[in-house]
């Protein structure tokens, strides 16, 4: 996963260096998205659990500025509808998602 995470960066900044001053969307899965976030937010591939999955088609929006990825907007869905969610509207997303909450309870007391 380590190499696969620095593969992901390394291709990251390669896009950003080819377009200088320039808007950019990257397009990619929910596992490629996870351990980005992992870099993005300076944790651990081992803490990648402690990452939330994200809908399909949900925004994220990175500054990058002097080397350091500034998180704008994380997993945003707000222009789906409820039942246009793919995710949300899964069974295990739910439990997923109770779980990753109590965890980020727990993180913060």
């Amino acid at each position: 996963m380590v190499e696969f995470q620095k593969r992901l960066i390394d291709e990251v900044k390669y896009i950003i260096d080819d377009n200088k001053g320039k808007n950019i969307c990257i397009v990619t899965h929910g596992t490629a998205i996870r351990s980005m976030m992992c870099y993005f937010n300076n944790c651990d591939l081992t803490e990648m659990i402690n990452v939330q999955w994200y809908d399909n088609t949900s925004v994220t929006i990175l500054d990058y500025e002097d080397g350091k990825f500034d998180i704008i907007l994380e997993g945003d869905t707000s222009h789906l509808e409820k039942e246009l969610c793919t995710v949300q509207n899964q069974k295990w997303w739910q439990e997923y998602n109770e779980k990753y909450e109590q965890r980020k309870q727990k993180e913060s007391m």
